[in-house]
């Protein structure tokens, strides 16, 4: 899909938690690595899905790129490192059915981080004892 990106604003401080609340970790989107035209067995990180409880719907956070970042379980609360720059674009979209399909350009926001971490201190997952 493409898409034409209308606003992104770098020099406003844009404050995560008080316009979209909690965060919640989702998944990791990934793509393929090509070198020399060739597609090899690597991906790369190129946003985190995340659960906004403030706004009530997912938001994909746009990741630097050449970075490692960890795969969260899911649902699990995290907060942003660093800086965060809002972006709205626009995309081509389809709406309705038949003869009454209609082409409309759709808006979508974003956010690029510089990264993301869980909140609150490591949990570690509960030790199995084993009876007898």
């Amino acid at each position: 899909m493409t898409f034409n990106v209308d606003k992104f604003n770098q020099g406003t401080v844009y404050d995560v938690r008080a316009n979209l609340g909690n965060l919640k970790f989702l998944s990791l989107e990934k793509r393929p690595v090509f070198k020399d035209g060739q597609r090899t067995d690597e991906m790369e990180v190129t946003h985190a899905i995340v659960y906004s409880d403030k706004i009530g719907d997912n938001l994909q956070l746009k990741l630097a790129l050449g970075k490692t970042y960890e795969e969260l379980p899911f649902m699990t609360e995290i907060q942003i490192i660093g800086a965060a720059s809002p972006f709205i674009y626009n995309f081509p979209n389809a709406v309705g059915f038949g003869d009454n399909r209609q082409e409309i350009t759709d808006f979508g926001f974003s956010l690029r981080v510089d990264g993301y971490e869980r909140l609150g201190g490591m949990k570690q997952p509960p030790k199995e004892e084993k009876a007898g």
